[in-house]
């Protein structure tokens, strides 16, 4: 074991006698370089997630740019159709100013407030636009079609009970012997 341990010193000091200065022993300058490397590491290290975070903020304002892209390309789309709509507004406007303009005074006044009359009746308070003019002058023709339809039931069956009873008189006929009234009916007068 003596011998081991007088081995071991042999090295050591064969690896100190390969320094010929006390200088070259120096371990300060090797731990400043050590420490100036850790600190290159850390500020690395600090970098790199400053760097990922710089990534994460690039990729969540490219999406956000898309995103606006986006909107700003269906908006225009919309501006455009709005434009389109706009232009044949005005068209409709002067073809209805020019009709208006070659309208005689008489008709003015005798058609105009009955149209409006009738409008009202059929489409209540629904806001004409120009887009729904087509649409609502659709629907009001259907109603006037339809009342003057019930009118015309409505003066045929007159006209059918008062010939009726023309006849039952011209025969000398009960009008209820001739033509009972039907269960649902009765009590009412024919």
């Amino acid at each position: 074991m003596k011998r081991n341990a007088a081995q071991e010193r042999n090295t050591s000091l064969a690896e100190l006698a390969v320094f010929e200065s006390f200088q070259e022993l120096d371990w300060r300058p090797l731990v400043t370089e050590i420490e100036r490397l850790e600190q290159e590491r850390r500020e690395l290290e600090e970098g790199s997630d400053i760097l990922r975070t710089l990534q994460q903020q690039l990729a969540q304002l490219e999406a956000a740019a898309k995103e606006t892209e986006a909107r700003l390309t269906g908006d225009r789309k919309e501006q455009t159709r709005a434009e389109e709509r706009r232009e044949q507004a005005g068209e409709l406007l002067q073809a209805c100013d020019s009709l208006l303009a070659g309208t005689t005074d008489e008709v003015k006044t005798d058609v105009f407030p009955r149209v409006e009359s009738m409008s009202f009746e059929a489409l209540g308070s629904h806001v004409l636009t120009v887009e729904s003019c087509d649409n609502r002058e659709r629907e009001m023709r259907e109603d006037h079609r339809r009342r003057e339809r019930d009118a015309a039931r409505a003066a045929a069956r007159g006209r059918l009970r008062r010939a009726g009873r023309q006849w039952c008189r011209a025969v000398n006929v009960s009008p209820q012997s001739t033509f009972p009234a039907p269960a649902h009916v009765s009590g009412t007068q024919r």
